[in-house]
């Protein structure tokens, strides 16, 4: 049946009866108008009723998503008149996502159980985004031997060490860095490190990989795959009230995030901090920007980088790491206009997104995703290798479940990255992206 003999068919299912009820009125009737307004509003509200589920069974259904935006206290900057507007080039971005190779992802794949344990940062409130520049330092020897002597006897009570001997030497990172280390080991293989790196100091525990795990008043630390935050604060209550006595700290806040594989969770890791001490946005994958905190990183009982569990499985304690920073990790170099949410759907529209790390063949093979119609959005800085920190939304699109995943628990999501600042000569550098790629 044709589509116009459809709407005439549909049109005439609202019955006459109901049209001469609307026509049927006396002129005495006439005066209360208001009736007959409702009356031949029915009949307005019938029609577009069946027009529109018409319309549906036709065209289908052309509802948009409703995106998924994570919820929270936004971040408000305080950019003030002592910061200066500074603008971006294009050139910046081969530092933040393109390898010597010149080559970028469109986006990147992800995993979890659902899109709230992705995007999970709320989308600042804001006119400018502050810039930040990372600090790069040499490593200082005289101030890791002050850190050592300050923090030696907390550090073996921690961890239940009882190692005194140590010897700093010094050492180079791929950037001809130096840096200064000291590595204390047990007679169990495992060993209690110190570390001056750039403006960092910090110590931490390298497992004894026959078992890796760490212990706590003779017991092993775990917690399950499926516990929820909650869950996780109550069970590991006790530790972080030893954590606190032992380095008289007292981290009022914590940041517990997940990180799943094509099939399963692969680790869980914990930070305990203080937010009034911390600079936001509070970047936690790879270190908050703040002052001091204690990292706790939970795997599976094997080798810590096989994880072979269920979706509800247990994972241990196997890695504590104190860090603190010296004279500032981050300064903000200046300020940009935030783009809004509409403006970063406009360039996510054009394509002027970027993905992770990859080569040429890696893009030009890459599976196309539409992210016309987004599942999520969140918000995130990127870290260059030329130290800049530039802030950039993210998007996300749920492909299906995991084909690795035979339970159907954990789900396929990419994810892509679009500016939140504006970006000068933003066309014309992926007009040249373009030609490189052909």
């Amino acid at each position: 049946m044709k589509n116009e003999e459809l709407l005439q068919d549909a049109i005439g299912m609202i019955g006459d009866d109901l049209i001469a009820d609307a026509d049927d009125i006396d002129d005495a009737d006439r005066r209360p108008r208001r009736p007959i307004i409702i009356r031949w509003s029915a009949v307005a509200c019938a029609c577009l009723a069946v027009i529109v589920c018409l319309g549906a069974i036709l065209g289908g259904s052309k509802t948009p998503i409703e995106p998924w935006i994570p919820t929270g206290e936004p971040w408000r900057p305080e950019t003030g008149d002592h910061v200066k507007e500074m603008s971006l080039e294009a050139d910046i971005l081969k530092d933040l996502f393109l390898t010597y190779l010149d080559g970028t992802n469109a986006y990147v794949k992800r995993y979890a159980p659902h899109i709230g344990a992705l995007a999970v940062s709320p989308i600042p409130q804001t006119e400018y985004l502050p810039i930040y520049q990372e600090q790069y330092e040499e490593g200082d020897s005289e101030e890791l031997e002050a850190f050592i002597q300050k923090y030696l006897a907390a550090a073996n009570e921690l961890y239940g060490y009882d190692v005194w001997e140590y010897k700093i030497e010094e050492d180079e990172d791929v950037y001809d860095s130096s840096y200064y280390l000291a590595e204390l080991e047990q007679n169990d293989g495992s060993r209690l490190t110190f570390l001056s790196y750039g403006n960092e100091l910090r110590f931490h525990n390298w497992p004894d990989y026959h078992d890796g795990r760490f212990q706590f008043r003779g017991e092993y630390i775990s917690i399950l795959g499926s516990d929820t935050d909650e869950q996780i604060k109550e069970k590991l209550s006790d530790l972080i009230a030893h954590v606190d006595r032992t380095l008289q700290k007292n981290y009022s806040d914590i940041c517990i995030e997940k990180y799943y594989n094509d099939s399963r969770l692969s680790q869980v890791a914990i930070y305990l901090y203080n937010a009034e001490d911390t600079e936001p946005p509070e970047i936690f994958e790879n270190y908050p920007i703040g002052s001091d905190y204690i990292l706790l990183r939970f795997f599976t009982n094997n080798d810590v980088s096989i994880f072979d569990q269920d979706t509800s499985g247990e994972v241990f304690l196997r890695w504590m790491d104190y860090c603190e920073y010296e004279n500032g990790k981050f300064s903000v170099i200046g300020k940009s206009r935030m783009l809004t949410l509409d403006e970063a759907e406009e360039l996510l529209a054009k394509g002027y997104v970027f993905g992770g790390h990859s080569c040429k063949l890696c893009m030009a093979e890459q599976k196309k995703v539409d992210f016309t119609e987004y599942d999520a959005v969140s918000f995130e800085y990127v870290h260059g290798e030329n130290g800049m920190v530039v802030p950039f939304y993210t998007f996300y699109k749920h492909l299906g479940a995991s084909e690795y995943d035979k339970t159907g628990w954990m789900q396929e999501f990419a994810k892509t990255y679009v500016p939140a600042v504006e970006i000068e000569g933003l066309e014309e550098y992926f007009d040249m992206q373009a030609e490189k790629h052909k």
